[in-house]
């Protein structure tokens, strides 16, 4: 009984479901034909509407064919135009008029109405020709709507569902009452897909979106039915069971041609990537997996150049990079030769769907999209990362390098090749070079250590902006900035690992890995900095960064890059040459005021005057730290006077004062040249400069006096105090009178006030500190020296009386000088 019930369901899928699908068909193409009938009566019924018009002929006609006939001599109608404006063709004139006329009256005969103009009436079939073809109606727009969505796909797609389980759960209640064989489950199972598959090939002329998921559920059938037939009930071998999943898919991949639409493709697609799994025994026998996934992905490969389904790749990219990620966290085994298997296979993968992603674009000159794009990307980096992974395990990763090499290989062909093409996406190009770049710069780290990584970015980023500007592409101008930053970086981390890292064997002076790449750096920048300034273009970084700017940038890193590389070496040297900290210190502060000084004469010579300001005013920053230098200099010569060694390298101290007097020399010119007493720079200029004169030299007298003066055993602060208080008042007196004699001549009021300022200072001084515990000789020494001085001052005082200019006057005149030059 239950049998019959079964039996006479399936008979009534038959009997009335399929024939619904016909009378559909039938119905739609009676449609058809009435809409054809309704449009050939619209046009008959207008070719009559043609012929039952009155006819009527026009003016110029009439003209034209009275043309022929005598002129009258009396006109009836005379019109006051000439001729050629209001009947330029009707009536012809004669060749040649010996005179003529302002003015030509037209002459119009009047029509005869006794033999009226006869006119050949044309054919019917004259007319039906000249009548223009009744176009159809423009089709609506196809809208896109949630109705038409649910209307025609979702309705669609859940009703083959239910049918396909109303199958399954029918022939589920069969064999749980064992009223079917294994054999006839599997059978039933292969019909109900046959009948789908058939009944979607009916309708595929008028209704293929219907028809495609109905050949989709037949196709989903099959699938089904093979799984079980190996998996259930071992009616199949593995082998028979492959290869029949196999014709399965390939036949879903032509149905999915002949309908024209992806869900189709879809479902052969995932079938095919689930196959594997449905005939799994769990041997794990991984070349056959891949080979399969290497035939399913190639056979996709093909479809793309029918096709553009992007669902399609994006489906079978994830089902690859699913199943292979699987596959290597937790199946791989290095002891099983897994490494060199697995690194073919990703090569293949990698090459397959580099190709599924761009033939299409490239084929048909299309844009690539920003979906495609990142695919692209995550395709090459995740190659990238299963290479140099299994590459770790082969020759303990020797050919990391290369490999990274070999990638960016690929893709410089590719690039190059499309670079040629004229009709290839720009977008593409560019994100090949791009990967190039990334792969070249990644070559180095891979397979190099420390320095030469550095060696071999400083190298890279001249190359590439050399590259740049020969091949006018602003990505590879842009990739060097981008490699500069990875240089400086890399460079950094070397002075940590060779400067301040442990080490049995000394560094030799100069001739080092960390100042041989430093100095290579070095060079690297000055190279590129001398190619950006012969740019021509006005911004880089797409338009963000100005090349002034980017100039400007420039020479401050090359300026910085250069300063560390000798400030590195030689805080080294210095410490591990002698093993006193206060040595080092003190040759890095000398070391800064030599260098600020070398910068100051270069800028001053071959910059302009913006930059000379700018410069001179670091230097003049840098003197207000010289108390912190001249500290470092006093603790050196303590460890010198105290220990007595090393006292040679004390001279080395010299370096810092004869360099910050330099600096404070040029300020004081740049300042005098470029600004007058009047205004407020040159006003804090005077008196910044010569409180810095008066400091650094005071403090070298001390350095000298106690250098000099110290025997062993006795303080060293006991000369010192002495030195200034005999030396500082001599001192500050000779530059005080400098100072007036500069003042008086150059009719300088500023000059004189800080003179005098500085005279009154060290008169107080020399009464409030400097008479105290200070030897007669010394005092003498002093209180003459000043008296001598303030004497002079006195004296030039008097001698320029009645001829000194006022400064008002003086300034003037060298404003009006300087504005003449």
């Amino acid at each position: 009984m239950e049998g019959a019930i079964v039996l006479l369901i399936l008979i009534l899928i038959a009997v009335f479901i399929v024939p619904v699908f016909f009378s559909w068909n039938t119905n739609s193409k009676v449609s058809d034909l009435m809409i054809e009938i309704r449009e050939l009566k619209k046009a008959l019924h207008q070719v009559q509407q043609t012929l039952a018009e009155p006819k009527s002929v026009s003016t110029s006609q009439e003209v034209v064919k009275n043309t022929e006939q005598p002129i009258v001599e009396n006109p009836p109608i005379v019109s006051p135009l000439p001729v050629q404006e209001i009947i330029p063709q009707a009536i012809p004139l004669q060749e040649k008029v010996e005179e003529p006329l302002p003015e030509v009256q037209a002459i119009i005969p009047e029509p005869d109405v006794e033999a009226p103009i006869e006119i050949e009436e044309p054919s019917v079939l004259t007319q039906l020709n000249q009548i223009k073809p009744i176009s159809e109606p423009p089709k609506p727009k196809k809208k896109t709507d949630f109705e038409q969505f649910i209307g025609e796909k979702l309705i669609s797609l859940v009703g083959i569902g239910i049918l396909v389980l109303g199958i399954f759960f029918t022939v589920k209640w069969a064999i749980d009452r064992n009223l079917i064989t294994d054999a006839g489950k599997i059978l039933i199972g292969l019909l109900a897909g046959t009948l789908l598959v058939g009944v979607a090939h009916r309708l595929s002329n008028n209704y293929r979106a219907f028809s495609s998921i109905l050949a989709g559920g037949g196709v989903a059938v099959f699938y089904f039915s093979i799984y079980q037939a190996y998996q259930s009930y071992h009616l199949l071998p593995q082998v028979g069971a492959f290869a029949a999943m196999v014709v399965i898919t390939i036949f879903a991949i032509i149905l999915s041609l002949i309908y024209d639409k992806k869900e189709m493709a879809v479902i052969a697609l995932v079938g095919g990537f689930a196959t594997p799994f449905f005939v799994s025994n769990g041997s794990g026998n991984y070349q056959i997996l891949f080979s399969y996934m290497l035939i399913l992905n190639v056979g996709m490969f093909v479809l793309a150049n029918f096709k553009k389904w992007n669902l399609l790749n994006w489906i079978g990219y994830a089902f690859t990079v699913l199943i292979f990620t699987v596959w290597t966290l937790n199946e791989f085994d290095v002891t099983k030769g897994h490494a060199s298997g697995g690194l073919v296979f990703a090569s293949l993968f990698y090459i397959v769907f580099f190709a599924t992603l761009i033939i299409y674009n490239v084929k048909h000159e299309q844009k690539f999209a920003a979906l495609e794009i990142s695919l692209l990307l995550s395709n090459t980096f995740l190659y990238l990362g299963a290479g140099l992974y299994f590459l770790n395990y082969i020759q303990h990763g020797d050919y990391q390098g290369i490999f990274v090499i070999l990638l960016a290989l690929f893709n410089f062909v590719f690039a190059y090749w499309f670079y040629t093409k004229q009709q290839v996406d720009k977008n593409l190009i560019f994100l090949l070079i791009a990967l190039v770049l990334t792969f070249v710069s990644l070559a180095g780290p891979v397979q190099l250590d420390g320095n030469y990584i550095t060696l071999f970015w400083a190298c890279e980023l001249v190359i590439l902006y050399w590259l740049g500007t020969k091949s006018n592409l602003a990505l590879l101008k842009n990739a060097s900035l981008v490699v500069l930053v990875l240089t400086i970086f890399s460079l950094i981390l070397d002075w940590q690992n060779n400067y301040y890292s442990v080490q049995i064997n000394l560094l030799p002076i100069a001739f080092n890995k960390a100042f041989i790449t430093g100095l290579v750096v070095m060079a690297a920048l000055l190279l590129k900095l001398n190619f950006v300034k012969k740019e021509h273009d006005t911004h880089l970084l797409w338009g963000i960064l100005p090349t002034r700017k980017y100039i400007l940038l420039l020479e401050i890193v090359t300026v910085l890059v250069i300063y560390m590389v000798g400030f590195q070496e030689l805080k080294y040297q210095a410490f591990v040459r002698t093993g006193m900290m206060a040595f080092s210190n003190m040759m890095l502060s000398v070391y800064m005021y030599l260098f600020i000084a070398v910068l100051i004469w270069y800028t001053l010579k071959f910059r302009t005057l913006l930059e000379q300001k700018w410069i001179l005013g670091l230097g003049v920053i840098t003197l207000l730290g010289y108390p912190i230098a001249n500290y470092s200099i006093q603790s050196f010569r303590t460890i010198v006077l105290f220990e007595q060694h090393s006292q040679i390298l004390f001279i080395w101290h010299c370096l810092a004062p004869i360099t910050a007097l330099y600096i404070i020399y040029r300020a004081i010119r740049y300042v005098y040249q470029n600004f007058t007493s009047k205004d407020r720079i040159f006003k804090i200029g005077a008196w910044v400069l010569t409180a810095m004169t008066c400091f650094v030299l005071s403090a070298e007298i001390v350095h000298i006096w106690v250098y000099m003066d110290y025997n062993p055993g006795f303080e060293h602060w006991d000369i010192a105090s002495r030195a200034s208080k005999i030396a500082w008042p001599i001192l500050w007196s000779l530059i005080s009178l400098m100072l007036m004699w500069f003042g008086m001549k150059l009719r300088i009021k500023q000059f004189r006030i800080i003179s005098l300022s500085l005279f009154t200072l060290t008169i107080v001084k020399l009464f409030a500190y400097d008479i105290s515990n200070v030897s007669q000789g010394g005092k003498i020494a002093a209180f003459i020296i000043l008296g001598v001085i303030l004497l002079v001052v006195s004296f030039m005082y008097q001698k320029i009386k009645g001829l000194f200019v006022e400064d008002q006057v003086a300034e003037q005149s060298k404003s009006e000088q300087q504005t003449h030059e």
